[in-house]
Order: C-alpha cells, then sequence, then structure tokens
C-alpha cells in the first residue's frame, strides 16, 4: 500500500512511515512531522486534537542563544569573588564590611532573575520518536 505524507503530500517508505494521532489519513514523515512540530508549537494534531503519540518533546538549554546571559553571570560572579577576596584579606574596622560582599553578591541573582523574568532565557525543542 502507498502511503502519503500529509504534510508534503509525498509518497512515504516504509522505514520512514509514522502515524502518531487517531486520524485515518494520518501519515506522515518523520522529519515533516519533526518541522512541523516546530513551527506550529503545538504537540497536538489539528485535525482530531489528539497528543502526538511516541514522540518526546525535550526543551534544551541553547547556549549559543543564551551567550549574553551566561557572560553578565560569569563577570559579575568572577568581580563578586574578587570584592570578597579582597574586603576579607584587609583588616578595616568598618561596620558596612559585611554588608557589602553580599550586597554584591546579589548581581548574579538579580541578572539571572532579570532574564528569567523576562523570557529572556531560550531553550531549543528537541523531537525525538520512540519505537
Amino acid at each position: 500500500m502507498i502511503y502519503i505524507c500529509r504534510i508534503c503530500l509525498d509518497d512515504i517508505n516504509d522505514n520512514e512511515l509514522i502515524k502518531p494521532c487517531n486520524c485515518t489519513q494520518g501519515f506522515f514523515h518523520k522529519e515533516c512531522l519533526k518541522k512541523w512540530i516546530m513551527e506550529n508549537k503545538s504537540e497536538k494534531c489539528e485535525v482530531c486534537l489528539t497528543k502526538y503519540k511516541n514522540i518526546k518533546i525535550v526543551d534544551k538549554f541553547d547556549t549559543k542563544q543564551n551567550l549574553v546571559c551566561i557572560t553578565l553571570n560569569t563577570y559579575t560572579f568572577i568581580t563578586n569573588l574578587f570584592i570578597w577576596i579582597f574586603f576579607f584579606s584587609i583588616q578595616l574596622r568598618n561596620k558596612y564590611l559585611f554588608i557589602l560582599p553580599p550586597f554584591f553578591s546579589l548581581g548574579c541573582i538579580s541578572i539571572l532573575v532579570f532574564f528569567i523574568k523576562y523570557k529572556l532565557i531560550k531553550y531549543k525543542k528537541i523531537i525525538y520518536f520512540e519505537s
């Protein structure tokens, strides 16, 4: 029997054939379905509205897209490390000695919270087909 991909309308070989939903004509190429899920950002069939079966979608932290966040947090962490070393190495009898290093250390946390709050941290979807 000849199966036709519902997305690209091309013939499907038996080794590329998947039927992840309850539709009667819901046959796909694996790569076509991957692209479809990535573009529509939906894990459900748009016809029968069932969640695709035997497909695992994982959100992975994307290092290249988050380079600014990583760089800022690394820079702030290293700067804070030197500030801590500086304040603990000198022996000032200042009452603010133990307030300043924790205040500077909040820099790393505040940058991370800023990126999380405004959804600037990017994730990449990876789709696996389970047998």
